[in-house]
């Protein structure tokens, strides 16, 4: 298997509907991150990769939508809550990567089908592809927390006072969704539009 073919389908798979309840939770985080934009996007994309990893592997298998209800809802509250402190914004960022990992039904190409298949028995050796191609699946993101990034101080914080509170109800309504068991029609729809 080629690394930069995984890539490539992780990249192309992104833009599918079946990733977005993989990275909208993230968006909402780093929207609502205000000033910690990098931090938050790098920890809820290395703890959703993390979490996935686990799933995909079988070594824990999916939590409970409860669960991953309270876990955004949790996220959302620290990010939002985070603006002055970072431990706060890292631990509601990893919350929202765990959570959103959980509930990501992947789009599923050649190549990380294969990935896929073989990392029950090979977990240690598929570690590094697997979390290359979710990086991938993640371009949206890394992409729009470089933007923000690159914006001048006082454009950033007009910014955040606008999009903040927006990124925060996402991911509340996300989480509010999973809390109710309302996210397995939605995941099912997401994945038959991406077909």
């Amino acid at each position: 298997m080629s690394i930069v073919s995984l890539i490539v389908e992780g990249a192309q798979s992104a833009i599918l509907p079946c990733s977005a309840v993989l990275f909208v939770p993230t968006f909402g985080a780093v929207l609502a991150a205000r000033s910690r934009h990098l931090a938050v996007a790098a920890v809820a994309i290395g703890a959703g990769a993390l979490g996935a990893f686990v799933r995909f592997a079988d070594i824990i298998n999916l939590f409970p939508g409860w669960l991953i209800g309270l876990c955004l809802l949790a996220g959302a509250m620290l990010v939002w809550a985070g603006e002055r402190r970072l431990i706060a914004s890292i631990a509601g960022a990893a919350l929202i990567g765990l959570a959103a990992s959980q509930l990501w039904e992947p789009c599923v190409g050649e190549h990380f089908g294969r990935l896929v298949t073989g990392l029950p028995n090979e977990r240690l050796s598929q570690l590094v592809p697997f979390a290359l191609y979710f990086v991938a699946v993640n371009t949206p993101i890394v992409l729009v927390t470089a933007g923000v990034a690159a914006l001048s101080d006082e454009r950033r914080r007009v910014l955040e006072k606008v999009v903040a509170p927006f990124g925060a109800a996402v991911v509340v309504v996300i989480g509010g969704l999973a809390l109710v068991g309302q996210t397995d029609q939605l995941i099912a729809r997401l994945v038959a539009w991406s077909i």
